[in-house]
């Protein structure tokens, strides 16, 4: 048959495909109920092809509703119905709800439990009594079990007083396999954190920082580690070093932590310096970044920290929304040619209330910039080489005044190339030409703003300033966010083209 576009399509029945075809066909089709049988009742062809199809199976009792009823007891129809002898010893991926947890104690899961791969549990409520943990060692080893993920969701914080995880030792002859880890801190079992551990998430919940550590020696080939808004019972103060030697991936994410945990955190952690570090500071945690942040006598930052921060070259400062009035301030630090920082750091960022307080803390300071300050005394680097700044989008009126660049120039002394997309770069051309001159080494200029009157000629005069005393750029790139700004005269392009290499505008 012919198509409109003159190209000759061959046209065949479903009579025709090769059986293997259709199996390979049913392979896509991801059952979303019982109902979902029905695909087995297209046609005698269909219904071989779907049988033959372990991988349907499979996904068919991986659906919560499939092996209980609306009532939540076990479905009768599993019992009755091949499903299982239809996978063909697959691996089985298991999805229940928290009152369905009993199913796995019933027939026919029961006398397949060795074969379970995957088993994903969503709680209901915190689990104050271990439920979890009580029914889940009570099924006895699962020697195929590869991944185990048990959470709740909850707006509310875990209550107060909450009991921590027993402390036991982990099991690996119940979990030989077991790879990824993912609970809240309520169902934290010590017995699962085995020595093959890739990833361990713990939600929200108390957890003791000391026994969770003190679990971690025992997982060298960890990878990736998140804590996800867990709080934490005291500790002592000193702790042994963890050493983990291919974690990827260390996530302080919506953590509801004082400093010193985070602290600890990065002091205790040995990993290597590709470690991709990522930290969220809560609104409410308006103290100085040095807190989260310290540094020892003689100015080194902890020991994830160093490992990373001395590999990283470039820093970008970006404010984003963070859901539809309140906003956050990036910081992130990357080595040049990876997609990916290696250290995130998320804090609020205030400024919409810049002049509604007196008080003068990092997140309610009456300055229009309140955290550079802090930035400069938690984070100055000699190794910094590139800074990018977008506050472009900040509704704030108030500019970045030149002591709030002058700060950052003092804080990264060895800048080569600086990006800036802000509202106003009229501080930034004040401190450029400020006495002494900063950065000295400055060879690459990225402007884009939305200033309008006497623009131009600012820039001019401070880029022959810097020239006359040997600091001249060896590109400018220059562009307006404003539509309505003008563009370079032809005299002031020249005058440009004195005193930089590369001119673009």
């Amino acid at each position: 048959m012919d198509s409109p576009t003159g190209i000759t399509v061959l046209v065949t029945g479903i009579d025709n495909l090769p059986f293997e075809l259709l199996i390979h066909i049913s392979r896509f089709i991801r059952p979303e109920g019982r109902g979902d049988v029905r695909y087995a009742h297209i046609c005698q062809r269909w219904r071989a092809a779907i049988h033959d199809t372990a991988e349907f199976w499979r996904d068919m009792l991986g659906n919560p509703f499939v092996l209980v009823d609306s009532l939540g007891k076990p479905n009768r129809q599993v019992g009755n119905f091949p499903f299982f002898q239809l996978t063909r010893q697959l691996p089985l991926h298991i999805t229940l709800l928290q009152r369905d947890f009993a199913v796995l104690k019933t027939l026919p899961l029961v006398q397949n439990l060795h074969r379970l791969s995957i088993l994903t549990i969503e709680w209901e409520q915190r689990d104050e009594r271990s439920e979890f943990r009580d029914r889940m060692l009570a099924l006895g080893p699962l020697p195929s079990l590869e991944v185990l993920s048990c959470t709740y969701q909850s707006a509310s914080g875990p209550s107060q007083g909450r009991d921590t995880p027993p402390h036991t030792a982990p099991d690996v002859r119940k979990y030989p396999k077991l790879r990824h880890l993912e609970v809240n801190a309520d169902f934290l079992s010590y017995a699962m954190v085995v020595p093959h551990l890739k990833t361990l998430i713990i939600g929200a919940g108390y957890i003791s920082l000391r026994e969770v550590l003190d679990a971690l020696r025992c997982c060298p080939l960890l990878e990736s580690l998140q804590f996800h808004a867990v709080h934490e019972t005291p500790h002592p103060v000193n702790i042994k070093a963890v050493h983990l030697p291919h974690l990827r991936v260390l996530d302080l994410r919506d953590a509801e932590m004082l400093p010193r945990f985070v602290t600890c955190i990065l002091k205790t952690i040995h990993c290597p310096p590709t470690t991709h570090v990522s930290i969220m500071i809560l609104p409410y945690s308006f103290l100085y970044l040095s807190s989260y942040f310290p540094r020892d006598h003689a100015g080194s930052h902890t020991t994830a920290l160093s490992a990373v921060l001395d590999t990283v070259s470039a820093l970008e400062f970006m404010v984003a929304k963070r859901g539809r009035y309140e906003r956050e301030l990036w910081l992130k630090w990357s080595v040049p040619g990876e997609d990916e920082p290696r250290l995130a750091i998320s804090m609020p960022y205030q400024t919409l209330m810049w002049n509604a307080y007196d008080d003068l803390t990092p997140g309610n300071s009456q300055a229009p910039y309140p955290y550079i300050e802090s930035i400069a005394e938690a984070f100055s680097s000699e190794t910094i080489t590139a800074l990018r700044i977008d506050l472009a989008d900040e509704p704030t009126p108030v500019y970045m005044r030149r002591i709030e660049w002058t700060t950052l120039f003092d804080a990264f002394p060895a800048l080569v190339a600086l990006a800036t997309r802000v509202r106003s770069c009229a501080g930034l051309l004040r401190a450029l030409r400020q006495e002494p001159f900063r950065p000295t080494r400055l060879e690459k200029l990225e402007i884009t703003c939305a200033n309008k009157k006497r623009l131009h000629h600012g820039l001019v005069v401070t880029l022959e300033m810097r020239a006359a005393q040997g600091l001249r750029l060896h590109h400018l790139g220059f562009s307006h966010s404003n539509e309505d700004a003008s563009p370079f005269s032809e005299w002031h392009l020249m005058r440009l083209k004195d005193v930089v290499a590369e001119v673009v505008t």
